[in-house]
């Protein structure tokens, strides 16, 4: 009789053994399970992390840039009549602006009375750039800013005098020179649009 119960109290604790295994397994699994996955899904978003920094962002050069951008504006633009775009015209404008701002030479002279001039010369192209923009910028400045602005054509450039009217005004001109004076204004961008537009040159 002893024997029985002896026999019945060992399967018991064996089973109970078992069980207790069974289930501390079970959890290691599902334990594992869950690791792993929270471990995929952190590569999983470490790897489109690494996707994104990895897409280029630079289109090119800078007038390729420009270009397009201005061609992602009319793209977005329902309104934009594809018959009157002319990048042609936009990329010679760019053209232009390299050329001018790399090419030409500039002479700075003080002159009596607050006055600034800038003697602006090259030859072919060159020449081309300064006898189209620097006329065409003078005129913009004049509508948004109060100085006293003179172009004279010469064969071989331009002569440009800037009397800016205060002494604050000549000493800011003074340190822009004349390629920071061809940067005043926030319209070369608007202004390229318009170009490629058709609507400018």
């Amino acid at each position: 009789m002893l024997e029985r119960l002896s026999t019945a109290n060992t399967n018991a604790m064996t089973a109970r053994t078992y069980q207790t295994c069974a289930a501390f397994f079970l959890w290691i699994t599902v334990a594992a399970s869950a690791i792993g996955q929270t471990h995929e899904g952190h590569s999983s978003e470490q790897s489109h992390g690494r996707e994104s920094k990895d897409i280029p962002t630079e289109t090119g050069q800078s007038a390729f840039a420009a270009i397009a951008e201005i061609i992602a504006l009319l793209e977005n633009d329902p309104h934009t009549d594809w018959s009157e775009v002319n990048i042609d015209a936009l990329r010679n404008h760019l053209t232009d602006m390299n050329q001018l701002t790399m090419s030409a030479s500039v002479t700075t002279q003080q002159l009596s009375g607050e006055a600034i001039q800038f003697q602006v010369v090259g030859q072919g192209r060159t020449l081309q750039a300064i006898q189209t923009m620097v006329p065409a910028h003078a005129r913009m400045v004049r509508t948004t800013n109060d100085w006293d602005i003179e172009v004279v054509d010469e064969t071989d450039g331009v002569t440009l005098i800037v009397t800016p009217g205060t002494p604050e005004g000549y000493t800011k001109l003074n340190a822009l020179g004349f390629f920071g004076f061809m940067t005043i204004g926030a319209h070369h961008q608007l202004h390229h649009l318009q170009i490629a537009k058709g609507k400018g040159h």
